[in-house]
């Protein structure tokens, strides 16, 4: 049997690692709680293997097929994670 699920103001924001599919987060939010905000923007972190990103290429938005819904990719250089990990200041 099928959950009605009732719309409210606001944004959600639900992160995942995979780009494709719904996030587990926001699957999780239907079933306790079976409300959708009037906009839902799904996110990912991507680290690049690339040394620069371009400026216009980091955070990427796309519209999904049901209305209120976005994917937000935001992507980064694999350096920058790579001298997080490392800490070469440390020394």
């Amino acid at each position: 049997m099928a959950k009605q699920v009732a719309q409210t103001e606001g944004v959600g924001f639900y992160y995942s690692e995979n780009i494709y599919g719904v996030p587990p987060v926001l699957i999780q939010h239907v079933r306790k709680f079976p409300v959708l905000h009037e906009v839902n923007i799904l996110i990912t972190n991507r680290a690049v293997p690339v040394p620069d990103v371009l400026h216009q290429e980091r955070i990427l938005v796309e519209t999904l097929g049901l209305p209120g819904f976005y994917h937000c990719i935001c992507r980064y250089e694999a350096l920058l994670t790579l001298c997080l990990y490392t800490r070469p200041w440390a020394d």
